[in-house]
């Protein structure tokens, strides 16, 4: 990351594996730890936090690599923020 006057320049290759490193250490926390404080919160707030559900997508046949007007379905796992 990087300050120029008011432009702030940073990394997002590098800020993306920096999120990965901190959520893998907290997993992994989590799983040594599964009495702990924080592994509890985890368990209460979840649900509240993430919903997870599966979505059938049309995709178009220059995709799917079928004749033309043909659809095939790609399932996609989706997590989304619900409030």
């Amino acid at each position: 990351m990087q300050v120029a006057g008011k432009a702030l320049t940073v990394d997002v290759g590098e800020m993306s594996q920096e999120v990965w490193r901190g959520i893998d250490r907290w997993m992994r926390f989590l799983e040594a730890n599964p009495g702990s404080s924080e592994a509890s919160n985890v368990e209460k707030y979840l649900p509240s936090l993430v919903r997870v559900r599966s979505v059938q997508v049309p995709v178009a046949p220059t995709f799917q690599g079928g004749p033309q007007g043909h659809f095939g379905n790609v399932t996609f796992t989706t997590i989304n923020k619900t409030s």
